[in-house]
């Protein structure tokens, strides 16, 4: 058993090396291969401890699943493969299964969907079944919930599971569900998250350069996770009214995005040029240079 939990966490691992030359396309047939395998191994006559091991490595791989279609804006697909790890979570009575399942979910539906009162929705399921997870989901849990309150309008309430987050500390699990690990970089990351929310961007900036800082040192082959973060930097600084700064940034975050194949943070920044043309900066050669690489075929 031990083999097949460290398989899935190094499967997980697969996403911090894709500007290593390791697709999506790859990653993602590792997955279904490893979810195929799985649901084959729990149909033999195993002892329950196994055969609930074997569960929840087959719920954390459609989370794997879920979080590879949002990245490619199949967010219908990424949203069953997220809903069946739910269902298993609640069929084996796993918390942290449910809790990682819908972090993931909460996150897309909140900042890929834009639909903030879906968002709440999960978020309030989130925070009561996270009383029963593990500390390093719990924790994000309070942070992802957070983030949906502050779109909400409920910003005092993010500072508060915020500072209950920061203040707690627990062990690690035995076994990591959802490639969700507590790092120092998510309460910089959540922390840009919510300023952006409430449009303080002098806030989001300085937080989105402490997120990358943080990423570079701990996680430098994480490109999905720096291009999210400087998607939001490029915002951040639209926000502060520097057109320069924003639409250069955005431009270098397009380009990688079109590397790694990140359609979900292209759409980000597809985004944030509509604001821009639909302004008075839309004539500022960086704004310009930035549309014709955004539409160029």
């Amino acid at each position: 058993m031990r083999q097949l939990i460290d398989a899935n966490h190094a499967t997980w691992q697969l996403l911090e090396g894709v500007q290593r030359g390791v697709s999506l396309d790859y990653i993602n047939s590792i997955a279904h291969g490893k979810l195929v395998a799985l649901a084959h191994l729990a149909q033999h006559a195993l002892p329950t401890a196994q055969k609930r091991t074997l569960q929840l490595l087959i719920g954390d791989m459609h989370i794997l699943l879920g979080r590879l279609q949002r990245d490619i804006m199949n967010f219908g697909t990424a949203e069953a493969h997220f809903h069946r790890a739910i269902e298993i979570a609640r069929e084996i009575g796993s918390a942290d299964l449910e809790t990682a399942a819908r972090h993931r979910l909460g996150n897309m539906v909140l900042l890929d969907e834009l639909k903030p009162t879906a968002a709440v929705r999960n978020a309030d399921i989130l925070l009561e079944v996270s009383k029963k997870a593990s500390f390093p989901l719990w924790a994000e849990a309070q942070l992802m919930a957070g983030a949906a309150y502050a779109y909400a309008g409920r910003y005092s309430e993010t500072q508060q599971l915020t500072a209950t987050a920061k203040a707690r500390k627990g062990p690690d699990p035995e076994m990591w569900i959802g490639g969700i690990t507590n790092p120092p970089a998510i309460y910089a990351d959540m922390a840009l998250i919510t300023s952006l929310a409430v449009g303080k961007y002098g806030e989001a900036y300085q937080h989105s350069v402490e997120t990358i800082n943080l990423i570079e040192a701990d996680y430098p082959d994480n490109t999905h996770w720096r291009l999210n973060v400087e998607s939001m930097q490029a915002h951040s600084l639209w926000g502060l009214r520097d057109t320069k700064s924003a639409a250069e940034t955005a431009m270098k975050c397009l380009i990688s995005s079109r590397v790694i194949g990140n359609t979900a943070s292209e759409a980000r920044l597809e985004r944030l040029y509509t604001m821009m043309a639909q302004s008075k900066e839309y004539k500022h050669p960086a704004v310009k240079a930035f549309g014709e690489r955004l539409f160029a075929q």
